[in-house]
């Protein structure tokens, strides 16, 4: 069966700021029209290591790449044509935040059921309910920690080494096991702990 990878931007890729950090250099600029007209993006540790090896792969193997963000389109076509030169061509679709489920409390979803079948899909994204209702669809969902800028990770590499290693089988229901979900006060939001390693 096809591959297909989809990922996130926000908070998965990169991190966007609407002021200017007084401590962090941004690595670039986007204008957009309306009362939040300028942000500040950081681009997360490795990321472009990241989109020149899945290239790779998708040049060498039946693996397909998208781009899934449920922010508006312009904004997330802003930021491509800044991280990802040509994207036009590697990108199988880009879907946005019309693509998106709307939610009670006002936030958005990506079912993956609406994508067309015939794909082994897996998300890759920082969203807790993206991975919740995808998984108990039968998806493949990466949980990636959610990317805050200056901060120093090796999400993007340990999501290239999975690839690696499943792009010729079948991508498992959860790439990443977790415990100990934990509410925060101040923005709902959820952080999961990696379940330990045993040792020998």
């Amino acid at each position: 069966m096809r591959k297909l990878l989809i990922l996130d931007i926000d908070q998965t890729l990169i991190h966007a700021r609407e002021r200017r950090s007084s401590n962090k250099m941004h690595n670039f600029i986007i204008h957009m029209r309306g009362q939040n007209g300028v942000f500040y993006l950081f681009k997360r540790r490795g990321l472009d290591n990241f989109i020149a090896n899945i290239n790779k792969l998708q040049n060498i193997h039946d693996l397909k790449i998208a781009i899934w963000t449920a922010a508006e389109r312009t904004y997330a076509v802003k930021i491509l044509d800044n991280i990802w030169p040509g994207w036009q061509n590697d990108v199988l679709f880009l879907r946005h935040r019309l693509h998106c489920s709307l939610l009670p409390d006002g936030s958005y979803i990506k079912d993956l059921s609406k994508i067309p079948g015939g794909y082994d899909i897996m998300l890759v994204d920082d969203n807790i309910d993206n991975y919740r209702l995808n998984t108990e669809l039968g998806f493949s969902v990466w949980k990636s920690s959610p990317y805050v800028a200056g901060s120093i990770d090796s999400e993007l590499s340990d999501v290239y080494n999975h690839l690696r290693r499943f792009v010729d089988k079948r991508f498992p229901l959860k790439p990443k096991q977790f415990i100990n979900r934990q509410k925060t006060n101040n923005n709902q939001s959820y952080y999961l702990k990696p379940i330990p390693k045993k040792k020998n």
